[in-house]
């Protein structure tokens, strides 16, 4: 009979080998040696390597999704139980504490679903859940008056994704990121923003007479 496999160490152990070689270059052999186990085991129970990248890709996108929504549900209790939440949360969130595994893992996902259709298939699902999680706190803060109502969910849903991804590419490449107080004004800022009628100006820029 194979050898009992350690399902968590050997997602870990793919999840590393793929974040440090990348799709093309990981090898079975080495996320056997690296799990403590055969290659024989591996292969009887996965097909191969996308099957194993899509699990570890599955279990850091619950993660990352898992954080993201603790966050918002910290926010939501903040304030004397007054709503702080705002459809940016996950931009500001994802500047910080977003491990570099997931963005490896998520970049090499991205290139293989060029020739995987399963990985694109499932990539396409979890992005849609993403962005039906951001949608629906959207439209939660319209109802709040927290987001003018004239805003499209669908926009703003897309704005917040198209950040998110682009903010993976970003720290990939290790590109400096702005400074935690910089950054918080940014968002703050964009938050007013969104609150009021577009073209409105905000208070703090309206000209005194």
């Amino acid at each position: 009979m194979p050898k009992q496999i350690d399902k968590d160490l050997l997602i870990d152990s793919a999840a590393e080998v793929f974040a440090e070689r990348g799709y093309d270059g990981a090898g079975v052999a080495e996320i056997a040696r690296r799990a403590g186990v055969t290659t024989g085991a591996i292969y009887s129970r996965y097909s191969g390597k996308s099957e194993l990248l899509l699990e570890a890709l599955n279990r850091s996108f619950a993660k990352h999704m898992g954080e993201i929504l603790a966050i918002a549900l910290d926010d939501a209790n903040n304030l004397n139980g007054k709503s702080s939440r705002s459809p940016l949360g996950p931009i500001k969130y994802i500047t910080q504490n977003v491990s570099s595994t997931h963005d490896a893992l998520f970049l090499e996902a991205v290139v293989a679903s060029s020739r995987d259709a399963e990985i694109a298939t499932m990539l396409a699902q979890r992005l849609e859940s993403r962005a039906a999680f951001i949608a629906k706190n959207i439209d939660d803060l319209k109802d709040r008056k927290r987001v003018h109502a004239s805003f499209d969910t669908d926009a703003l849903k897309t704005y917040v994704m198209a950040m998110s991804m682009g903010f993976s590419v970003l720290r990939s490449l290790n590109y400096k990121m702005p400074a935690s107080e910089e950054w918080q004004k940014v968002i703050s800022q964009l938050q007013t923003s969104v609150s009021k009628p577009p073209g409105e100006k905000n208070d703090i820029n309206r000209t005194k007479n």
